[in-house]
Order: structure tokens, then sequence, then C-alpha cells
């Protein structure tokens, strides 16, 4: 609170100040009195009565407006000559608060007189974050100066009237200040963006800002007058540790802030080796080795933006908005940190501009750049973020796609599988059942009669008999074996269809001779009803169906009966057909066979299987047709349609 009411103290003061100028406006001096200063180091120290005598200490003429001094503990004496002549009294403004202790002495009447300043400074010397002392006009009398400094630099003299006091106050405040809050709040705006993001990357940043404001500001321009005490002297005694902090960070953040995009693999080692470098000054600081660390940190100064520069060049070569903006914050940054070391080395001319305003402005700008350096690149790495993201869920959106494909290709394929079990299955049962009725029975009976045969127990007719019914039942059971045979087949599908033109009618007169034997122990006619005709159709399974369906007719149909077969056409189809006298099956008991593989009875108790005729309705699927039963009191009629040839 103490610290905010100087600073309000000294905001007063400058309104003051320029409320005087503008109610009286006169002539007013204010003088900086570096190059009309002598100056020496490290001299006797002499009496307190007789304290600088001109032929005890060898004075050197000041040739610029700062002098430049060694980091080690010394004591440093001026002697300044100029006198204003022109009032009672002179301020005299030591602009830098980074001093152990001052001893200021001048004549008056006769008398030495001296004015002394040390931690803790008095109020008045916060305020305006400089040494001020008033003293009467020395009338031609020097003023001599002694003061210890652990500070690299001692900033220059002033002497001013007293309105050249107002005007020097109101410079430093107000611009300073100003400056120093813009640089506070960029702090906390990236202490947020920090938080906000949690990169590593805007952790460096935010040190660096942390740091070099602290160097720039608390240290070089003398607002460690807020801190406690202590802090001031830490501050003091161990400043060429933060300034090379400060660069430390700096290059740190640099080199994670440019990693993504692409650069000289020789960098790296060059980075490293500087970051030693860096490392250097601070170990040389905190033992004790401040001069060595001072020089060394003036060196780093120069060096500091240049390899930035150079490392942030070759992305910003490449076109990387973010590096562009980075290499010119340091462009930035280096012109002001050369101007400054050329000015502190007497090299150019001193001003107030090149020792506070351009150093303190060149940071702020560079420290505004940064931030829009790392605001563009956090932009561009969440974009370049959400994009791989975004490809990332297209890429899982499209393999779990796929691998619902391929899951519901595997269950389709399992259900295949499966469905292909359960038809091997049910082949093989219907295969078991077929076996063991249709097969069965034949054989008991031909055991029977052979063993009539071989005991010689029946007459020489009745063995012809029975030897006819022995070749009926070989026909029988050759017949079913070949249809078992060829309906196994087309169930695990391993007959190919090939359909060709062919003449039905040469198809027909081919069939009939397989079923003549039957037709004729059973006293039938077997009536031919076609004409030459050419279908579609495949010859093999064309002949099978037929076949099947006029043994099928001879079997079931009555002794003597009479057994048609033929072909009509009906727009560009041909009908066949196959016909017994007589109802021999039901149209409801065929459709059960047609949709089950199980054994039935006819009206006059046969066993019959149907294997025939299932073998029949699966090769008409083959040709996209479909076997059909017509069936009443009179007849019983199996018919199928055959396409004409195009």
């Amino acid at each position: 609170m103490k610290e905010l009411l100087n600073i309000i103290w000294g905001i007063l003061l400058i309104s003051t100040a320029k409320a005087q100028q503008e109610i009286n406006i006169r002539q007013f001096e204010l003088l900086e009195a570096g190059k009309r200063t002598e100056w020496s180091v490290n001299a006797l120290r002499l009496s307190p009565e007789n304290p600088f005598l001109t032929d005890s200490i060898a004075f050197t003429k000041g040739k610029n407006d700062i002098v430049h001094f060694g980091g080690e503990r010394k004591y440093i004496y001026a002697r300044i000559n100029y006198l204003f002549n022109q009032g009672d009294s002179v301020n005299f403004i030591i602009d830098n608060f980074n001093i152990d202790s001052i001893s200021l002495f001048y004549r008056e009447k006769g008398n030495w007189k001296e004015l002394s300043k040390k931690p803790p400074y008095s109020v008045a010397t916060k305020t305006s974050r400089a040494h001020v002392f008033r003293i009467p006009d020395p009338k031609g009398n020097p003023i001599y100066i002694r003061l210890i400094s652990r500070n690299s630099v001692v900033l220059p003299f002033i002497l001013t009237t007293n309105e050249g006091l107002l005007s020097f106050v109101q410079r430093k405040h107000l611009t300073e200040t100003l400056m120093l809050g813009a640089a506070i709040m960029l702090i906390f705006f990236n202490l947020l963006y920090f938080l906000w993001t949690k990169e590593r990357n805007h952790l460096y940043f935010v040190f660096y800002n942390t740091t070099i404001v602290f160097y720039s500001f608390f240290y070089l321009r003398g607002y460690s007058v807020l801190l406690p005490v202590t802090s001031i002297e830490l501050l003091t005694e161990y400043a060429y540790c933060l300034g090379a902090t400060a660069n430390l960070a700096a290059v740190l953040f640099s080199r994670d802030f440019l990693k993504p995009y692409p650069n000289r693999k020789w960098m790296e080692p060059v980075l490293n080796v500087y970051i030693g470098y860096l490392i250097l000054i601070i170990l040389c600081n905190a033992i004790g080795y401040r001069q060595i660390s001072g020089v060394l940190l003036v060196i780093s100064g120069i060096l500091t933006p240049f390899i930035i520069s150079l490392n942030a060049s070759f992305p910003a070569r490449d076109g990387h908005k973010a590096a562009i903006a980075l290499l010119i914050g340091w462009l930035i940054a280096g012109f002001g940190m050369i101007i400054y070391s050329l000015s502190i080395a007497s090299k150019i001319p001193f001003h107030w501009i090149t020792m506070a305003l351009l150093p303190l402005s060149t940071a702020l700008v560079d420290l505004l750049v940064l931030t829009y350096a790392v605001a563009i690149r956090h932009i561009k790495l969440t974009n370049e973020k959400d994009q791989w993201k975004e490809m990332l869920l297209k890429s899982m959106d499209e393999r779990r796609k796929e691998l619902e494909y391929q899951v519901e290709e595997r269950t389709k394929s399992l259900l295949i599988s499966n469905q292909l079990l359960q038809e091997s299955n049910a082949v093989k049962n219907r295969m078991i059942s077929l076996i063991t009725h249709d097969l069965k029975m034949p054989l008991v009976n031909l055991q029977a009669i052979l063993d009539l045969l071989t005991g010689n127990l029946l007459t020489v007719e009745q063995s012809q008999r029975k030897l006819n019914d022995v070749k009926h039942s070989l026909g029988e059971i050759s017949g079913l074996l070949e249809n078992l045979l060829l309906w196994s087949k087309q169930q695990q599908k391993n007959i190919r269809t090939q359909i060709s033109p062919l003449d039905l009618s040469h198809i027909i007169e081919d069939t009939t001779p397989f079923v003549r034997l039957l037709f004729t122990q059973k006293d039938m006619t077997l009536q031919l009803a076609v004409e030459k005709t050419r279908v579609h159709a495949d010859a093999f399974q064309l002949e099978t169906i037929l076949r099947n369906l006029l043994y099928n007719a001879g079997q079931n149909a009555a002794r003597g009966s009479v057994v048609r077969i033929g072909q009509m056409k009906i727009h560009n189809r041909f009908c066949v057909f196959v016909e017994n006298e007589g109802q021999t099956l039901t149209v409801e008991a065929f459709e059960q066979l047609m949709q089950q593989a199980e054994l039935f009875r006819n009206e006059i108790n046969q066993l019959h299987t149907g294997i025939g005729l299932q073998l029949c309705a699966e090769f008409l699927l083959n040709h996209g047709s479909k076997l059909k039963l017509e069936s009443n009191d009179q007849f019983t009629r199996f018919y199928f349609y055959l396409p004409e040839p195009s």
C-alpha cells in the first residue's frame, strides 16, 4: 500500500508540474552533465575533514555523458566544475537507483558539507526513482561525489533548476510507468494464456516476460524502490543472474516455439552451446565474479537476439507466419539491445532516448510481437490438432464401418456356413432315411428270394418268376441309388448346369428305353405325343427329369393303364408333361413333398420316397422353371415349362 501511495504521489507531482508549466511558461535548464564530470575509481579514502584534494586524487575528465564501470564493489569518485550561477540552489540528480551508498560534498561558507544517502531511502527518492540532492549554488566551487556501486553501469549526472526537476520527474514517471503497466498486463495475459493452454512453450514465454520486465524496469530503471529493502539488495547483488536468466528463458522459449517447423539440424548444437554460455553467466554472478558476469552479459545482449533471429530465419523463409512474427520481434529487440549496449560503451552519444526510452519501448514492442507470434502459433497448432482429430475420428469411423462390414460379412458367412451345415445334415439325415426305408425293404425281399432259390424249394416256373422279381428289385435299387447320387450332388452344388439348344423329341426318345421294362411287366402302354421341337435346357438334367417322371408314373399307375408323355407350345414356351390314368398323388401330398424331405404313403399304401420328384424339382430350378402337378380322379399330370431358343 505504501508503494502504491508513492506512485500516486509521483503522478500528482507530474500533474502539478504540468499545471505549473501551463500557468507560468518560462525557460528552465536540464543539463546532462556527464561530459563535465571528472572521474576516479578506487582512489584512497581521505579524511572527512579534507576529503578531496586536487593533488591527492588523479581525476580524469569524462569523454561521454555516461561512464561504464566494472561490476566489482568499488569506490567511485567524481568532481563537477560546472556552475549555474542563476539562483540560490541547484538540484543534483543521479539517475541510477542501483547504488549502495552516495556521499555528496560541497563548500558552503568555507566549510565542507556532506549529504549522504543509503538504504533505506527516503520517500522522495523512491518517488523519483533517482537520487536527488538540493544544494546551494556553489558559485565557482566544485562539487565532489563519492559512491559505492556493484552495478556495472553508472548512469549520468544531471544538474537542473526546480523547473528542470519537474520536467525530469514528468519524463521519467509518466512514460516509463505507462510502459511498465503495459508490460505487467502482458505478463498477466500470458500467464492466463498458459493456464488455459498448459503448454510448456507458454510457460517459457511467461518466464521470459517476467524476467525481462524485472531486469529492464525494476533493475535498470529503478522500479525496485517499490520492493522491500531485502529484495532490493538481492536484486542488486544478483542482477546479472536475472539478466542471464531472461536470455536463457528467451532461448528456451524460441527453441520450443520453433520445434513444429522445419529447421537446420546444426542449430540445435548451437543453441545448446549458447545455453551453456548463459548458465556460465549465472554461475559467475552467483559465486561472486560480478565483473566477469557483467562483461559476459553485455555480450549476450547482442548474441541472444542474433542467435534467436538466426534460428527463426529458416522457417520464416519458408513462409510460416508464426516464425516470421518471432523473427520480427527479435529483430526489434536486437535493435534496442544493440543501441543500449553501444550507448553504455560510449560508442554513440548518450541521450535519454538511447538509454531509457528505446530499450524499454523495444522490450515492450518485442513482448507484444512475441505475444502475437505465440497466438498465431497456438491457433495454427490448434487448427492442425483439430484437423488431425477430425482425420482420426474420420479414420476411426471408417475403421468402425469397415469392422462392422467385416462382422456383418462374417456373420453372413457364418449364417451361410451354418445353413450349409444344416442342409448337409439334412441331406445326410434324408440319405439315411432313404437308405433305411427304400433300400432296406428291397434288399430284405431280395435276400428272401435268394434263400428260396438256393434252398431248391421252388419249382422251375416259380424260380423264373422270382428271378424276374429279383431283376425288378435290382432295377429299382439301381435307379434309386442313381437318384440318390444325383440328388446328393445337387444338394452340395456339385452339378453344373450347362444350358444349350436341344431337340426335345430326341431327348424324350432317348429316355423311354429306361422304363420300357417296367411298363412291360405291368402291361402298361406308353404313348408319345412329341414333335420335332428345340428348347433351351441342360441335356443331362432334362433327361434325368423325364426318366424320373416316367418311372414315377409307371411305378404308381394301375396295371394295364396308359402313360402319356409329350409337349405343347404356349406362347414362346414349351410345356412338357407326363401323365397317367387315375389319381396317384394328390396336390396336397405333392406340396408337402416339395416342402419337406419326409416319407409319405399313397392311397395304395406303397412306400414312396419321392426322391425322384425332389430331384426333378431341383433340376428345374436350375432352368428357372418349376415342377407342377395337376391331379383329379381321372388323371395325374406332372408338367413344366422350357423356353424356346431365341
